[in-house]
């Protein structure tokens, strides 16, 4: 085997090694601070440190930043546990995202927690 092959496996495994990658994340309504471990931040494109909820979401394709919303924030349903179906990134990747819910008494957001699975790298 050449080393051209073996290059070309290595990369194929480390593409394939990222496909499927779960970062994790947390939000709190109250004080609008997200923290997220270091494969959540790569498979987002977030800064490094807590970020706000409108950096969150502008790491999400325009096209699918209103969906996004609607069920980060409860707006489709008030489920405790919601999987979202695919979404594109502004960075490229493709997601599906698990949100684990709670809400105040009047239907408000408190918290989330989650896992962010790559599906489809950029």
């Amino acid at each position: 085997m050449n080393s051209t092959v073996k290059k070309r496996d290595i990369v194929t495994q480390i593409n394939t090694a990222r496909i499927n990658s779960v970062g994790t994340f947390s939000y709190d309504a109250l004080t609008n601070k997200s923290t997220y471990d270091g494969i959540d931040r790569l498979i987002m494109g977030l800064p490094e440190g807590d970020a706000d909820y409108e950096t969150v979401l502008k790491c999400v394709d325009v096209k699918s930043r209103t969906m996004f919303d609607e069920l980060v924030n409860g707006g489709r349903s008030k489920q405790n546990v919601v999987t979202f179906p695919e979404i594109v990134l502004a960075n490229g990747n493709v997601v599906i995202d698990r949100h684990f819910r709670e809400f105040d008494q009047d239907g408000n957001l408190l918290r989330l927690q989650g896992f962010t699975k790559l599906v489809r790298v950029a």
